[in-house]
C-alpha cells in the first residue's frame, strides 16, 4: 500500500493511506509519465538521426539545428494534444 510520512520531527506513522482505487490511479499516472519520457527520448533520437541529413542539405549552424529540433518537438506536443482530444 502506498503511504505518505510526516516530515516533522517527533511525529511518526503514515500521513495518509491510499485506497486501492487511488493506488490504481497513481499507477496509471506513473505509467503515463514514464511512457511520455520514453517517447520524448525516442523522438529526440529519431530527430538526431534525421538532423545529420537536414544539416547537410540546408547547411545549418548550431543555432539553426537547435531551432529545427525545438520546432519538431513542439510539433510533437501539439500533435499529441490534438490527438488526445480527437479520440
Amino acid at each position: 500500500m502506498v503511504q505518505g510520512f510526516s516530515k516533522e520531527p517527533g511525529t511518526h506513522g503514515p500521513l495518509t493511506e491510499v485506497s486501492p482505487q487511488g493506488q490504481r490511479k497513481i499507477t496509471r499516472w506513473a505509467a503515463a509519465i514514464a511512457l511520455g519520457g520514453f517517447l520524448f527520448g525516442f523522438d529526440t533520437g529519431v530527430v538526431s538521426g534525421a538532423l545529420l541529413y537536414i544539416k547537410q542539405d540546408f547547411d545549418l549552424n548550431s543555432f539553426e539545428q537547435g531551432s529545427v529540433v525545438s520546432v519538431l518537438l513542439i510539433g510533437a506536443v501539439i500533435g499529441a494534444t490534438s490527438a488526445g482530444r480527437l479520440s
